[in-house]
């Protein structure tokens, strides 16, 4: 099954676009899992200060996007003189 991956860097940020084709077997007959494991990413985005899209798409595939950050707030060690 075809996948594409996009990353895209800017000056704070990283973007990724994941996205894999339609499957060729019937919905009926796929499996479906729990879900739990796009939460866990969703929350360790939010934590790092990002977010993270999820979700089918109108044909068939299903398609992942996500915004992080590459670069802290604020400094977590301070300059040595």
């Amino acid at each position: 099954m075809p996948v594409a991956v996009i990353l895209h860097w800017t000056s704070g940020h990283l973007n990724l676009k994941i996205r894999n084709a339609p499957t060729p077997q019937p919905s009926h007959a796929r499996r479906v899992g729990t879900g739990h494991g796009l939460i866990g990413l969703r929350e360790r985005s939010r934590a790092a200060g990002g977010r993270l899209e999820a979700g089918p798409t109108d044909d068939s595939g299903y398609r992942v996007t996500a915004e992080l950050r590459t670069k802290p707030d604020r400094p977590t060690e301070k300059p040595r003189p």
